[in-house]
């Protein structure tokens, strides 16, 4: 079984522009589209059986709303 212990989804509005940013700003290029579907790809691909989600904030205003998101996706 593989597990991926560091990964990072956005909601699919969010995901393209969040990505790129944080590509930018981080220097790194992301392994996938920062979706959902596309996490899920990545791992079909890979080989991996298992991904940790990690959220990430970027403001105190985000907490509820990327909470919500990541409860919504684990449910």
């Amino acid at each position: 079984m593989i597990i991926d212990f560091h990964t990072h989804i956005f909601p699919d509005k969010i995901a393209g522009k969040t990505i790129e940013t944080l590509g930018r700003l981080a220097g790194v290029q992301a392994a996938s589209d920062g979706t959902l579907q596309g996490l899920l790809n990545s791992m079909n691909k890979s080989g991996v059986d298992i991904s940790v989600i990690m959220p990430v904030c970027t403001k105190p205003e985000q907490f509820e709303n990327i909470n919500t998101f990541a409860q919504e996706i684990n449910g």
